[in-house]
């Protein structure tokens, strides 16, 4: 089983790095970012990414869901609890988005958060790589 490296934990928007379970100095690094991503979203829309992750939850292939079910291994989450599996679909989100995997979910979660950037009064033309990055 993979040793977690980092977490980031919505309630109080902190990052924990776990060094010692670092590969090197550039996975520290480019782990610290993984998690920074996730602090970025959730600042940015908060509740508003909720029923994006629920619908990604829902609605996953049985691959997908596969991955899904190793994120809850790796992370001890509970399927059973509604906020564990937004961590579950928001860390498959990350990872796909990190991996630049074509996928119906990268493509749904673009669209919703250009939805989302648009209500927020941005009127500027998000093209996909840029939502993407937000990823």
């Amino acid at each position: 089983m993979t040793e977690v490296r980092a977490v980031f934990d919505p309630q109080t928007n902190k990052i924990y790095l776990f060094a010692d379970q670092a590969l090197d100095a550039n996975d520290a690094v480019m782990t610290a970012l993984h998690e920074k991503t996730h602090l970025g979203l959730r600042k940015a829309f908060g509740a508003k990414l909720d029923p994006l992750l629920d619908d990604i939850f829902k609605n996953v292939s049985p691959k997908r869901r596969a991955d899904m079910q190793k994120i809850a291994d790796q992370y001890n989450l509970d399927v059973g609890r509604q906020e564990d599996r937004r961590v579950m679909a928001e860390e498959l989100l990350a990872h796909m988005a990190e991996h630049d995997v074509s996928d119906g979910i990268v493509n749904r979660a673009i669209a919703f958060i250009r939805k989302l950037l648009r209500d927020m009064g941005f009127v500027q033309e998000f093209n996909d790589n840029d939502i993407r990055a937000m990823i």
